[in-house]
């Protein structure tokens, strides 16, 4: 048991180094030849990263994609906060996954920015690197960020969605409720006709022979009454 829990925090210390060097990508400010230097570490030559606006191929692409933030941030950094590494056995691939929040003040500006981010990547067993980067944001970090169009989205743009969405979609699962409902009493009329029919059927057929069975002597008869069959024992 010890050894297991030892390996599991082995396991964990590992996954939040790899993510910590993955994420020193993100500081604001970062000489260019160190950037390229680490990209081109933990990257593999033809690496793919994507994020919600943007797609790369290729360590040159990764490398521009990370020193186009100075561009747009004076100042800043993403704090790893939970990190997990999961080996795919099939491809033979490894997977981590971490969480964070990467805060940056504007360029000539007084605001700063803060944003949820989940990133995911995917690395090569034979290489060691990653092949596959994708950064996922919270759209409403995104948006709250914006001054005056956060005030906008938090008091009016997302109570508005919700409204919406409640009644679009309550207004079609009562819809969908009702269509089911409908058909329901449908079945149940075509079942009593079917069941109407067969009676009228079997009291046809009986007609034709020495006896006329009626549902009230069937149900007589069944019920320990002796009915109909005592009706003609008797008049023997």
């Amino acid at each position: 048991a010890m050894g297991q829990h030892d390996d599991i925090a082995k396991m964990e210390e590992a996954c939040s180094i790899m993510a910590q060097s993955v994420s020193e990508l993100y500081s604001v400010p970062l000489e260019s030849k160190k950037l390229d230097l680490m990209v081109r570490a933990l990257y593999t030559e033809d690496a793919v990263w994507s994020d919600p606006i943007t797609q790369c191929t290729g360590a040159d692409s990764i490398v521009a994609n990370f020193q186009s933030l100075s561009l747009v941030a004076g100042a800043g950094k993403l704090s790893v906060e939970h990190a997990s590494f999961k080996r795919d056995t099939p491809s033979g691939h490894g997977t981590l996954r971490f969480c964070g929040t990467a805060e940056y003040r504007v360029r000539l500006t007084p605001f700063k920015v803060s944003i949820r981010q989940w990133s995911t990547l995917v690395f090569s067993n034979d290489l060691g690197k990653i092949t596959q980067h994708k950064d996922e944001w919270s759209v409403e970090s995104m948006v709250g960020n914006i001054p005056l169009v956060g005030r906008v989205y938090e008091s009016l743009l997302r109570p508005t969605m919700g409204s919406m969405c409640n009644r679009i979609l309550g207004g079609y699962m009562r819809m969908s409720a009702r269509r089911k409902e409908v058909q329901a009493i449908k079945d149940a009329e075509k079942e009593a006709k079917s069941i109407c029919m067969s009676w009228e059927e079997h009291d046809t057929q009986s007609t034709n022979g020495t006896e006329t069975w009626t549902k009230t002597d069937y149900e007589e008869d069944k019920g320990g009454g002796g009915g109909r069959a005592n009706k003609g024992r008797m008049s023997d």
